[in-house]
């Protein structure tokens, strides 16, 4: 049996899928933060749809979103 992924791009399903994506390279970027130091970009992407590129040069663990193929939330 074939799985289906994370929801259906284009739909809700898909979008809280990204969505927890981020939360999840968040989160692994404040553990690592800790010793390196907060990193200036975290991307998240499914591969051949889409990229998302949240950048910070602050130093500081507040990513905001530089730019999408969907509506930010």
């Amino acid at each position: 049996m074939k799985q289906g992924g994370h929801g259906r791009r284009g739909t809700k399903a898909f979008d809280d899928a990204m969505m927890k994506a981020r939360a999840q390279a968040d989160g692994y970027a404040r553990a690592v933060s800790r010793e390196d130091g907060w990193p200036p970009f975290l991307i998240i992407v499914d591969v051949g749809h889409v990229m998302e590129l949240y950048a910070d040069f602050s130093r500081f663990p507040a990513a905001k979103q530089v730019g999408s193929t969907r509506e930010n939330k």
